[in-house]
């Protein structure tokens, strides 16, 4: 988050995570950001609420939050 608070890492895992981008598997932030990006590609991905979860309460991450995402394109198929 914004505050610097982890909520979730795929990089513990030491496997890269896979999904389908564009098809609503993952929030509208990760659909319209990714796209942006090409393999290979590093960067920070923020996310406003609008394109997250908004009013939903989820779990650690509060309502209407600002989500920021760690990204590394690893492979595109």
């Amino acid at each position: 988050m914004l505050n610097g608070t982890e909520f979730d890492t795929s990089y513990d895992d030491n496997k890269p995570l896979e999904l389908k981008v564009g098809v609503g598997q993952v929030i509208r932030g990760w659909d319209e950001g990714l796209q942006l990006m090409k393999e290979g590609e590093k960067g920070r991905l923020f996310v406003p609420a609008y394109l997250a979860y908004e009013g939903q309460n989820r779990g650690t991450i509060p309502p209407y939050s600002v989500l920021v995402f760690e990204m590394h394109i690893v492979d595109i198929k």
